[in-house]
């Protein structure tokens, strides 16, 4: 509301799109409504605070993989009192505790290959391959048509003319190497 500083309240407010009102309230407070509001409390006991820290951490940290819905029916099974409608709380507290507090997550790296494109995994995979196998590199390699294929079929094999079982087919002799 930059034209308040030179209007009224109410020219200011037309003139920024909003009603007299607002402008007024604006005026009032200028802080945004999500930081008007408190945080809000519970609204009900926890149903989970007496046999959180004391049984359910221990569960979880003895069997991380355990399932919530197991995790629960051993707390019914020890405390009779305990209803079956914490489920949902139960889950979404052990999810919460997980993430903070639970074992290490595998990271895992997506990788996508584009077609026509040597990635370096079947550059790695290709050179593991011991000299007697090439034949098998030439078809891992052959799965992706790259200007590189031809070269690292040379660089595996053992002479210096690619091998007819990995870059020809059958029947064809094999090519001359160029320097």
């Amino acid at each position: 509301m930059t034209y308040r500083h030179t209007q009224d309240a109410a020219i200011a407010a037309a003139k920024s799109g909003f009603s007299r009102a607002t402008g007024y309230r604006i005026e009032d407070d200028p802080r945004l409504p999500s930081q008007k509001k408190a945080p809000r409390g519970r609204r009900r006991p926890d149903p989970l605070a007496d046999v959180w820290d004391g049984e359910i951490v221990p569960i979880l940290k003895s069997a991380p993989g355990i399932r919530a819905i197991a995790v629960l029916e051993e707390i019914r099974r020890r405390h009779p009192e305990i209803a079956a409608g914490i489920r949902r709380t139960l889950e979404r507290r052990i999810r919460t505790w997980r993430a903070l507090v639970g074992p290490e997550q595998d990271v895992i790296f997506r990788q996508e290959h584009e077609p026509g494109r040597l990635g370096p995994a079947v550059l790695i995979l290709a050179w593991r391959v011991s000299r007697s196998a090439s034949s098998m590199a030439g078809r891992v390699v052959r799965r992706y048509r790259s200007p590189l294929r031809r070269s690292l079929l040379l660089a595996i094999t053992d002479s210096g003319t690619a091998d007819s079982a990995i870059d020809r087919p059958p029947g064809y002799p094999p090519r001359a190497v160029r320097p």
